[in-house]
């Protein structure tokens, strides 16, 4: 009996877990919207396997984990959340999907999922609300 391969599935955090927001007048910086976030409950969970890649600065990893435990008992396999200052989200996620065994991305902005379309040859790219009408219309029947 052969084992059927199962996609490996890594969804962006941003945007996905959270809402993406325009920068808040009067929160301060970037650390306190992190901040904030823990307090946001989540838009969506993932079932089964899955993994983590966000393009939150690596020194921010320790919020983004404690998110996760906070509202998701189905914690990623992996978790990508090492960016460096030097280097744009864009580049990150490109070079993380070009070097690692996953096949399929869930991504909330379309520019950058038009540009790993283009980068990463041979990676399904989604983005999440075209998967969220694909759910819509498989459980509508559609």
């Amino acid at each position: 009996m052969t084992e059927e391969k199962r996609n490996v599935t890594a969804f962006d955090f941003d945007g996905i877990f959270v809402p993406d927001c325009d920068e808040i007048p009067e929160l301060g910086d970037h650390e306190k919207f992190l901040e904030l976030t823990m307090y946001m409950k989540p838009l969506f969970e993932p079932v089964g396997e899955w993994i983590l890649l966000t393009a939150r600065l690596g020194k921010n990893i320790e919020i983004t984990k404690s998110w996760l435990l906070k509202h998701f008992t189905n914690q990623p396999k992996q978790i990508f959340h090492g960016r460096t200052e030097d280097e744009s989200p864009i580049d990150y996620k490109t070079r993380i999907l070009k070097e690692n065994d996953i096949d399929v991305f869930i991504e909330s902005d379309p520019v950058i999922c038009r540009h790993l379309e283009k980068e990463c040859e041979g990676k399904i790219i989604v983005n999440f609300a075209e998967f969220c009408q694909m759910y819509l219309n498989y459980n509508a029947g559609s």
